[in-house]
Order: structure tokens, then sequence, then C-alpha cells
């Protein structure tokens, strides 16, 4: 491991870093030392600068890539999550979407197995700020493809701010496809401010909502509240749902539409 050590890069060992937790779901410290070949103190010294950009989330005994209240799960970690579930929810959400429609498709892992189903009901105008959609659609025939500006967030691969807040409010789409790392007591919740803002843009920039969440997102808290529920006018649920989960949907519990994943094995994130 030190051969290897030697040749990587720091940048280029905080990614693989990144990438070992979010397979795993965790890892302690020595662990990290024994796969990268570096000492006890370089692994500190990278989880302290990989926690400062949240890559990663200190825990006792190790690190870890899933969320609590005040952090959400890195982009990496959220890709190879529930994603029966995903495939599922998605899968449902298209039924929504007809040719000749604008859509808007927000920053999360679920919306993404969206993109081709999307590629054979065109035309259709997509506006997005998420790089993984823009790159999957850019290009493609019947597709008007409206990229959103503003603030680059590597982490979660999207845009934020003002000026993407702003160019929201100059568009008005047809329906919005949106996610959420949490549900709670009838609100759509988020650990990070900055995302708020768009999320609640996007909500007021379109004429029909589509909330999508797996079930591992039901009861789970946040920070911050992005809105109320009742927004939307249609929730789509993967069928591990339980009783707690609907729950937490409160009086928008009639919105519910549940996606059906084949197989009994439910993912837990």
């Amino acid at each position: 491991m030190e051969g290897q050590a030697k040749t990587r890069s720091r940048a280029e060992r905080h990614e693989a870093i990144v990438r070992y937790v979010a397979a795993r779901n965790g890892s302690t410290f020595t662990d990290l030392a024994d796969e990268f070949g570096v000492s006890l103190m370089t692994v500190y010294r990278d989880v302290e600068q990989l926690e400062r950009l949240n890559a990663l989330r200190r825990i006792p005994g190790g690190v870890t890539s899933q969320p609590s209240s005040v952090y959400e799960s890195s982009l990496e970690y959220r890709r190879t999550v529930a994603l029966a579930e995903k495939e599922a929810i998605a899968k449902a959400a298209l039924k929504f979407v007809e040719p000749g429609m604008s859509i808007m498709l927000d920053d999360g892992t679920t919306v993404l197995p969206m993109v081709a189903g999307l590629t054979q009901l065109t035309p259709l105008t997509v506006v997005s700020g998420f790089t993984p959609i823009l790159d999957r659609l850019r290009g493609v025939d019947g597709i008007e493809l409206i990229p959103l500006g503003g603030n680059y967030r590597r982490r979660h691969d999207c845009v934020v701010g003002v000026l993407c807040e702003e160019m929201l409010r100059q568009i008005h789409a047809d329906i919005a496809f949106m996610t959420t790392p949490a549900v709670y007591e009838g609100r759509m919740l988020h650990q990070e401010q900055e995302m708020v803002g768009v999320k609640r843009a996007m909500i007021g920039a379109c004429r029909q909502r589509v909330l999508m969440a797996d079930h591992t997102k039901l009861g789970r808290s946040a920070t911050h509240q992005v809105t109320g529920l009742e927004r939307f006018d249609h929730i789509i649920v993967d069928s591990g749902i339980d009783a707690q989960g609907r729950a937490h949907l409160g009086e928008a519990e009639p919105l519910l539409e549940i996606a059906e994943v084949s197989g009994e094995h439910f993912s837990h994130s």
C-alpha cells in the first residue's frame, strides 16, 4: 500500500476515501490507514479536511457518508443506495409527463432514473441545475434544455444561490419533479440552508409539483423547512412504506401514490 500512497496525490486520495466510505456505509480510521497505506495521523488530517467540505462526517470510532439532521449525505453515497426504490419511483413519475410539456428536475438522485424515459416522450423542455441530468440530456433530439445558472456546488453537483433562484422566478413550467432528504410531520425538510432557497423557487415556478421520496426519507428530520407537503399535487413513495412512514405525511396522505418495487427486500440508508 505504501507504493499506492506515494503515487496518489492528496486530492486523488481524498476522492478515493470518499468512494471507499460510501461503498461501505462507513469506515474506521484504522481501516482507512491500512487501505490507503498512510499513517493514522494522515488519515485524521484527511478526514478533517473532507469533513470541512461536507464530504464525510465523523462518528464515534470512524467516519460515515450517511446524513444526520444537519448534514446531507454526499452525492457519491446517495447514488449507491435504494436503487430499486428509486427506479420504481421514477417509473411512476414518468406517467405525469406528456410530449410538449416543460418540466423541472431538481438535484435528487431519485430523479436521475427518469432521464432515459424522458428521451422517449419528446418533444420536451427540461429545466435543471443538476449536472448529471444536463450531461445526459445535452444534445438529445427533441429536448430543449435550459440549464440553470448560479453558484456551483461540487458536493451536490448542482447550482444554488441568488442567481439560480432569480432565474427560476423568470420561468414557469408545467410540472416539477422534486426530491428531499427528509419528510417529517407533514413537512419537506433539508439539512443545508442554501439548498432550501432553490427548492422553494422551483416550487413557485411551476403549475404542478411531484415529490419523489423513497420510504427511508419518511420520519427523517432535518434543520430547515422547505415547505409543507400540501404544496404538492402528488407524493410518490416506494412500496417499502409502513404505517409509521404514512403518519409523517400528515394531512397530505391523500396525495400519496405507491410505486411497487419488485421483490421483498428494501434498502435502508
